[in-house]
């Protein structure tokens, strides 16, 4: 039923999941799926759609893991340069 247009007595229905299923199930998967049926409900109207809520939950899980991957990697770079940085200035010292 969700995801499809029906009709209750001439008007326009466009049923989706009930809002304590999400909060029971928080996966961004589950979050589309009603985003999708919101902007189904936005063209119905004819109102506005920017690209950006368009695409809004649709990274990819491996895009994700990719960006902590990065995020982890110039963490540890900053990391190797301060330690650096701290045996230059040791070595002075001695």
């Amino acid at each position: 039923m969700r995801g499809r247009w029906h009709s209750y007595r001439d008007t326009p229905l466009m049923i989706t999941f009930h809002p304590s299923y999400l909060l029971r199930n928080q996966s961004n998967t589950e979050k589309r799926k009603v985003w999708e049926d919101m902007l189904l409900v936005l063209e119905r109207l004819e109102r506005p759609i920017s690209e950006k809520q368009r695409n809004f939950f649709v990274r990819e899980p491996a895009a994700r893991s990719a960006f902590v991957i990065l995020r982890r990697a110039k963490e540890l770079t900053r990391i190797a340069r301060l330690r650096s940085m701290q045996n230059r200035s040791n070595e002075v010292g001695r």
